[in-house]
C-alpha cells in the first residue's frame, strides 16, 4: 500500500521590504553602502554597484531611490534615476546611446544615477566610445557574499 502524505502550505507572511534600514550591512557590502550614504556628495553623476544575482543590488537601488525622494522633498528636485541590471544593455549601440543621453542629462542638471550590474564596468564590452569613457570613470563597488553572521541577520529580518 502506498502512503500519500499531505503537505500543508504555511503563509509565513514574507514581504519584500527595500528600505535602507532593512539592508544588512557586513564587510562584503560596506563599500556599496558607503556610496549610498555619501549621496549627494558623489564625485560623478553615476555610481555602479556590482554583484551576483541575489546579492542585494535591487534592495540598495530601491533604498537609495526612496532616500533621494525624501531628501528631494526637503531640497531641490534633482534628477535621480536607477539603471537596474544595466549590463544587459552593453554592446548594443542604440541602448548605449540612450543611456549616454540620460547620463549627460543627469550631469548637466546636477542629477544622479545609481546602476546595478553583475559585472564591474571594467568587464563590460561597450559599443559607444563616449559612453565607455564616462562609465569607466564612474565610481563602483562590489557586493560580496555574506558571511555566516550576515546570513543569520538576513534570516532574522525575513522571518
Amino acid at each position: 500500500m502506498i502512503s500519500h502524505s499531505k503537505q500543508y502550505p504555511f503563509d509565513l507572511g514574507y514581504k519584500e521590504v527595500f528600505l535602507k534600514e532593512d539592508f544588512c550591512v557586513f564587510p562584503g557590502n560596506q563599500q556599496a553602502m558607503a556610496w549610498i550614504d555619501r549621496w549627494p556628495d558623489w564625485p560623478a553623476p553615476l555610481v555602479v554597484i556590482a554583484g551576483a544575482k541575489g546579492s542585494g543590488k535591487t534592495h540598495l537601488l530601491q533604498a537609495w531611490l526612496a532616500h533621494t525622494k525624501t531628501q528631494n522633498n526637503h531640497q531641490n528636485n534633482q534628477i535621480c534615476a536607477l539603471w537596474d541590471d544595466v549590463d544587459h544593455h552593453f554592446g548594443l549601440a542604440e541602448k548605449e546611446r540612450d543611456l549616454l543621453h540620460a547620463y549627460n542629462t543627469a550631469r548637466e542638471q546636477g542629477g544622479f544615477i545609481l546602476a546595478s550590474s553583475t559585472l564591474l564596468p571594467t568587464q563590460w564590452a561597450f559599443a559607444v566610445a563616449d559612453f565607455e569613457s564616462r562609465v569607466r570613470a564612474a565610481p563602483s563597488a562590489i557586493l560580496g557574499q555574506p558571511d555566516d553572521a550576515a546570513l543569520a541577520s538576513i534570516l532574522v529580518k525575513i522571518f
